[in-house]
């Protein structure tokens, strides 16, 4: 029986690499590069890591790939899709995603993932002023939202058009709760998460205000698997926000550095808050009112995208506490 698997982490090396992070919280290395078909070329991790949706040379759809600890399946071409994507975003369990084209100006919905995948909605967002910022989508893949770099937050039901639903000052990040019609969407400019309750029905909306100087750059939004928190990454700040919702409260915990993804691991209140396994790694966990973080060490000689190579492992200065 093998190591544990917390989850996986895609290289922006070429070529494509992907490796699982095995062991546990507090004791976990990066595993070998996985056996991959020569034609991959990207690969996005779906919450969960159980799978990715991936693109290849020569390929027309986007594919689904099985995530095992030693091997990826081959892709399993997704009908109708689009080949390549700008922008992907998965819904809280990763049974659907939303996948933007800004070349073709298309947005479609996959849902049904990852076993059955279909695209269930297909929509032209070439005219959308401002043009697609960010993307959230449901679980059953009926609700989708768009962000424009306006401010400006569009609903889509189905295959519905677009139509406005929050206007603000500067969008950044947005998701749905796991298993429900209601969403949240981050203001970087006022500094708001605002929950949107029942987008599908009678729509209505709760501010929570978030300190936010320095939450600066790209950010990222993500609920825990019961719905009863938001957690609130960006890449200006080295302290991950954790707004509970029920009653509204915010705390944050420190992190080394600051995050370059949240990213929902096997155990779902767990995130990956780095990108590539050549630089030191940090897991945040989250359980009720215990929050931490926990280091990955870098892979030894592994190169980047620019062919610099890593040295002996550092171990990054602790979080503050």
């Amino acid at each position: 029986m093998g190591e544990p698997v917390l989850g996986f982490v895609v290289s922006e090396s070429r070529p494509l690499e992907i490796r699982a992070i095995l062991g546990v919280p507090g004791a976990a290395t990066f595993g070998s590069p996985l056996p991959l078909p020569e034609t991959m070329t990207r690969a996005y991790l779906a919450p969960g890591h159980r799978y990715a949706l991936v693109e290849g040379r020569g390929i027309e759809t986007i594919g689904v790939a099985a995530l095992f600890p030693t091997t990826v399946s081959a892709p399993v071409s997704i009908e109708g899709s689009i080949a390549s994507a700008d922008m992907v975003a998965f819904s809280p369990l990763g049974s659907s995603a939303a996948i933007l084209s800004q070349k073709t100006g298309r947005l479609q919905v996959v849902a049904g993932l990852p076993d059955q995948p279909r695209v269930s909605a297909d929509m032209n967002v070439s005219d959308l002023a401002g043009g697609v910022k960010l993307m959230a989508v449901s679980d059953d893949g009926g609700a989708l939202l768009a962000g424009s770099g306006e401010g400006r937050l569009y609903l889509a039901l189905s295959n519905a058009p677009l139509q406005l639903v929050y206007s603000g000052a500067d969008l950044s990040a947005a998701t749905f709760f796991p298993q429900r019609n209601d969403a949240a969407v981050f203001d970087q400019g006022d500094g708001l998460v605002t929950i949107l309750q029942d987008v599908s029905g009678f729509l209505s909306s709760r501010p929570i205000a978030v300190e936010a100087s320095d939450l600066v750059g790209s950010s990222w939004l993500q609920s825990s698997i019961n719905g009863r928190s938001l957690f609130l990454a960006s890449s200006g700040s080295n302290r991950i926000r954790i707004i509970d919702t029920n009653p509204d409260r915010v705390r944050s915990i420190d992190l080394a550095e600051p995050p370059a993804s949240l990213n929902p691991l096997r155990n779902r209140n767990s995130f990956l808050v780095s990108v590539d396994f050549v630089q030191p790694n940090w897991i945040f966990t989250s359980n009720g009112e215990e929050s931490q973080t926990f280091f990955v060490p870098a892979v030894v000689g592994a190169s980047n995208s620019s062919g610099d190579r890593t040295g002996p492992p550092r171990r990054p200065r602790p979080p503050k506490r």
